[in-house]
Formats: structure tokens, C-alpha cells, sequence
């Protein structure tokens, strides 16, 4: 009775929070899963395993970082003329948890990612430069904050550092094309690059990989939605929301287009 209470009392706070920044459901359908747990789109059960997944501490502010991530989605979606506006709310949201959050939770570096990307659209490039440093730090394989530390270090005229940060990054994420990618655009020496591991063959056996941090640790646990965050590699351990990769290798300036 008294989880019941609990669950049900917490629904209705998330229900406030959805009511005071009028969501949509294109809004909802970005966002990674444990957030559509937590603004109340998935059953009661589902939220605990999150809760469990997560520690309590963290899953009662998880909200307001899923709030961040809807102002920051609508700034990249440019559709409602206050992107000024977006920014500063999406900074004022991942600020609040990170103040809040255990020093040791996953989804800290996904923020101070995200906050960086607010700041560097708001052009504040110290604020931005930080928060991509600190993420990288938490994060070493967090291949999006490495991508932006670098842009922002060429902003600087810094291209021999963002080169080492790229070539760093690459060492952690051999396969990773966007890193390779920027790493050549920035003139980087390929030949001095680990190789990348190939593709596994039908019918061998796949090397064991770490847990998603992105799923709670139960197999059964009920989900009515992908992750499409524009949360970054938050789903591979940890995600969370990442700001669409930008280029191909045909187009590298189409910000839409696939890796």
C-alpha cells in the first residue's frame, strides 16, 4: 500500500512537471526510455525497475534532466521561434540535477554534454569548453564530448589539440566513423590509428559486452519505445541525449545524415 502511495503520488508530480512545460508527443518520442518511465508513459512497474536501476536518489530528479533534453530537442527542431529561450531553460534543467545527482551516476557526463551544447549555442565557449571537459573526464568513451572538445579547441586555432584529443578518443573507440572522420578532416596522421575491429562473421561467437546502462537490469522489464534521444551515446553505458551526428562520408556537412 504504501509503494502504491508512493508510485502514485510520484505520477502526479510528473503529470505537474508535463503540464508546465506543455509537452507534445513529438517531444516525448525523442527523449531515451527511462524518461518516457519517469513522465509517467510507461506502467508503474517499469518505473520502479528504473527506480532499482538508477538509486532513488537520482530517479526523483531524473524529470528535470528529461526536461533539459526537451528544450534542447526543440532547439535543434527550430520550430518554436523562443530558441533563446530553450537554451537558457535546457542549461537551467541540467544545472538542477547536477547539483542534485550522486557524484558517481552514470548519466552525469550525458548532462554536462548537453549543458555544453547549450552553452556553445548561447555562444558562451568558456561555459561550453568546461562542461565537454568535464564529460570527457567522467566519460572517456563518450565519443560525442571529444568531437565537440576538438571543434571547440579549432574555433580556438588550437588544431594540433584537437587533433590529440581526437586521436585519444579514437584509442577508446576504434570503430567509431565520426571520430575517424573528423580526426582525417583535421589533417591527423590515419596511419598512426589503432585498426579498427571487423565486423563479426555469420556464426562466430560475439565478444561479451558490458550491460546498457540505458536498460534496467531485468530482461522483463516492460517498454513501449526505442531510445531515439538526441541524447548521445547514452545508450551504449551510459546515453542518454545527444545532438543529431553531423556528416557522411559523401556529405560532411549534412547535419542530418547517418554516420
Amino acid at each position: 500500500m504504501i509503494y502504491f502511495l508512493i508510485v502514485t503520488l510520484g505520477f502526479a508530480a510528473i503529470n505537474q512537471v508535463n503540464a508546465a512545460i506543455d509537452t507534445t508527443a513529438q517531444d516525448i518520442a525523442l527523449l531515451p526510455t527511462y524518461c518516457h518511465a519517469k513522465m509517467g508513459h510507461e506502467a508503474p512497474e517499469a518505473a520502479a525497475l528504473w527506480r532499482q536501476n538508477m538509486g532513488h536518489e537520482n530517479w526523483i530528479h531524473l524529470h528535470h534532466y528529461c526536461g533539459g533534453l526537451i528544450e534542447l530537442n526543440r532547439y535543434y527542431r527550430g520550430t518554436t521561434g523562443r530558441q533563446k529561450a530553450d537554451l537558457g531553460n535546457s542549461v537551467k534543467e541540467f544545472k538542477y540535477v547536477l547539483d542534485r545527482w550522486t557524484p558517481d551516476f552514470y548519466l552525469r557526463s550525458e548532462a554536462h554534454l548537453n549543458r555544453g551544447r547549450a552553452y556553445k549555442y548561447m555562444r558562451q565557449d568558456g561555459q561550453a569548453f568546461a562542461d565537454f571537459q568535464k564529460a570527457r573526464e567522467l566519460d572517456p568513451r563518450l565519443a560525442p564530448a571529444s568531437l565537440e572538445l576538438a571543434d571547440l579547441y579549432v574555433k580556438l586555432g588550437k588544431k594540433n589539440e584537437a587533433i590529440t584529443i581526437l586521436k585519444s578518443a579514437i584509442g577508446l573507440n576504434p570503430d567509431t566513423k565520426s571520430l575517424r572522420r573528423r580526426y582525417t578532416e583535421l589533417g591527423g596522421d590515419v596511419k598512426a590509428l589503432p585498426v579498427p575491429v571487423p565486423p563479426a562473421t555469420e556464426g562466430a561467437t560475439p565478444p561479451e559486452t558490458p550491460r546498457q546502462q540505458d536498460a534496467p537490469p531485468s530482461n522483463d522489464a516492460p517498454s513501449k519505445h526505442e531510445s531515439t534521444a538526441v541524447s548521445t551515446d547514452a545508450e551504449k553505458p551510459p546515453v542518454q541525449l545527444v545532438e543529431p551526428k553531423i556528416g557522411s562520408p559523401n556529405n560532411p556537412y549534412c547535419r542530418f545524415c547517418p554516420d
